[in-house]
């Protein structure tokens, strides 16, 4: 998944992993790898009989940074706030349910076109004063485009915290979409999307999703196709602003130093006037992102490229959504898998046992260059499976690491995994997602996310007390009914791909 970022003080472009299929900071519900290391209360090489592995944080004690303080303004704007203690800096902004999944066929790509417009200035202040105030005062500008959400977010000063809600409100209502503009962003998306198929990962999932949603809009690229970028106008930029920037589909969140009275009645100052999106409207909205996007495709796709010295292999199955009481043990299992990579030179002393064998297979020179199991989610479905990376210089065939991966996946469906094997993978993913609530962007994103998602957040001490009470059992019951032969499944490849197997042979491997 695509997300893109903007600072006003440089104005360039740049990617950002929030939301992305192989984000390296962890996202407590989009949890996409797993820390290879050994934490301090065990040691491998030990009698494991004598360990005792205990969870990283207690739930009698876990940190309530995720409770927060939320309200409704009469035009249905969420507001929510996040107070931190001994801070003079907050990050603020909007998250607007409205993403590629909004899209259709003939205009995907125009909520990413749109949020690049957002910086071109207003009817009220222009491009070169939004820069001077941000460039003047320290602070930053940002946003991104994922497939569910587009969120305009600022860093900033306690004492400038107003002023970033106005400027993200006046970006989001009073843009000029003027044409020089449109047709200058033309050319940065063009060639924003031109680098996006340098990066294998890129190309690689969204082929994947492409595959398993191919009858839904959660299946289109972010970016959209050449051909719609080049088309994208004026007209069709306001039409969609003017369907989807409703009050009722925005949460407006602060974390930070601040004051939730204060801070709402800012949010009502500034987004109380945007209009409500009709009931029929927004029923039409929710049956059209949520009816179809559920039904989860087969399929495989092979893309030769004679110049890519690599192979980048996407191997998924359908998982469980945001809100499933599967989701945490879809995350266990994820962990459990875990994560290789050659250069980081760990191999016995790896938390997976699959990170073992790659690493000791090819004489030792490995059998992949990496891997990294993920899981990908969404409002009403989820992806998990495995990216792999082969490089044909070193030796290595693909078919040889994606039997090992299938060998792994039928272990822990026939639940041959160890006490000792789950809780070591349940203390490191509890370690992860404590750890990745660590600054007020961070924490921002995930309040966002996950207000956006549920209505509310959840307690991390809730959190770690519903993933202390899994049981081995309960994560290998998900894998039983989740890998099994008569569920969907999926792989894409890119690159040197003559010696990936077929779909047919990865399931004879997986199932017979």
């Amino acid at each position: 998944m695509y997300s893109t970022s903007r600072t006003l003080s440089n104005i360039y472009k740049q990617r950002v992993n929030t939301n992305s299929i192989l984000t390296k900071r962890y996202k407590l519900f989009n949890f996409k790898n797993t820390h290879a290391y050994t934490p301090p209360n065990y040691t491998l090489n030990k009698n494991i009989s004598n360990i005792n592995i205990e969870s990283p944080i207690s739930s009698n004690n876990a940190d309530d940074i995720l409770d927060c303080t939320i309200s409704t303004l009469p035009n249905g704007v969420t507001v929510v706030s996040k107070h931190i203690d001994n801070l003079n800096t907050a990050t603020t902004g909007v998250f607007i349910k409205t993403g590629s999944r909004a899209e259709v066929f003939n205009n995907n790509g125009v909520a990413h076109f749109l949020e690049h417009l957002a910086f071109k200035g207003t009817r009220s202040r222009s491009k070169l004063e939004m820069e001077q105030f941000f460039e003047n005062n320290g602070c930053h500008l940002n946003a991104y485009t994922s497939r569910e959400n587009t969120v305009y977010f600022s860093h900033t000063l306690k004492d400038h915290l107003e002023t970033s809600v106005d400027i993200i409100s006046d970006i989001i209502t009073n843009s000029k979409f003027e044409k020089r503009d449109i047709e200058n962003e033309r050319d940065v998306i063009i060639r924003e999307s031109e680098f996006v198929d340098s990066q294998y990962d890129e190309v690689v999932f969204d082929h994947l999703h492409s595959i398993i949603f191919k009858e839904s809009s959660l299946g289109f690229p972010i970016l959209g196709p050449i051909r719609n970028i080049k088309k994208i106008d004026r007209q069709e930029i306001k039409n969609f602003t003017n369907q989807h920037y409703k009050g009722n589909r925005m949460v407006v969140v602060a974390v930070g130093c601040v004051d939730h009275l204060q801070f709402s009645s800012i949010v009502e100052k500034y987004f109380g006037k945007l209009p409500k999106a009709e009931d029929n409207n927004e029923q039409e909205i929710k049956e059209s992102l949520h009816k179809r996007p559920t039904e989860f495709f087969s399929g495989e796709k092979k893309i030769q490229k004679d110049e890519v010295s690599s192979t980048n292999i996407a191997i998924a199955l359908k998982s469980a959504s945001w809100s499933s009481p599967d989701y945490f043990k879809s995350i266990l299992a994820q962990s459990i898998v875990g994560n290789w990579n050659k250069s980081d030179g760990h191999s016995t002393n790896s938390s997976s046992k699959l990170a073992q064998i790659a690493a000791a297979g090819n004489n030792n020179l490995g059998l992949a260059e990496s891997y990294m199991s993920f899981s990908t989610t969404y409002g009403d479905v989820g992806i998990w499976g495995i990216y792999i990376v082969c490089d044909s210089n070193q030796n290595q065939n693909p078919e040889l690491i994606i039997k090992e991966v299938m060998k792994d996946w039928k272990r822990l469906s026939n639940g041959e995994v160890s006490d000792y094997e789950f809780e070591k993978c349940k203390a490191l993913l509890i370690s992860s997602l404590v750890l990745s609530l660590d600054g007020t962007t961070a924490l921002f994103e995930e309040i966002g996310r996950q207000v956006c998602t549920n209505g509310k957040t959840y307690k991390v001490r809730d959190i770690v007390n519903t993933l202390e009470n899994i049981s081995k059992d309960d994560v290998i019951d998900w894998c039983r009914k989740s890998i099994n032969k008569d569920s969907p499944l999926a792989i894409v490849s890119f690159g040197q791909t003559q010696k990936v197997p077929s779909l047919e042979k990865i399931k004879s491997d997986l199932y017979d």
